[in-house]
């Protein structure tokens, strides 16, 4: 996790790579609510691809912040994941 600045804005940037829904994950989804919480002028996007979730496992769910609160949506541009992003 990093925290930069760009034309006098700051910013997090936030990659993860897990097998598994781990408590990174958890810990990842907690902070995005939280910053929206504290920040409610900030925004921003979160994918989660989570392939053990078993009804949707072949999708991935996008948390969207905007205005202090969070909203999940379903993602149309990488879902499904097969065929989409992998055969």
């Amino acid at each position: 996790m990093k925290i930069k600045v760009k034309n006098g804005e700051y910013y997090l940037e936030h990659t993860l790579f897990t097998n598994h829904f781990s408590q990174e994950v958890r810990e990842t989804l907690e902070l995005f609510y939280k910053i929206s919480e504290i920040a409610p002028e900030r925004y921003g996007l979160l994918y989660i691809h989570n392939d053990e979730d078993k009804k949707n496992y072949n999708s991935f769910c996008v948390y969207k912040a905007a205005k202090g609160k969070v909203t999940k949506l379903e993602d149309v541009y990488l879902s499904p994941y097969i065929p989409i992003v992998e055969e």
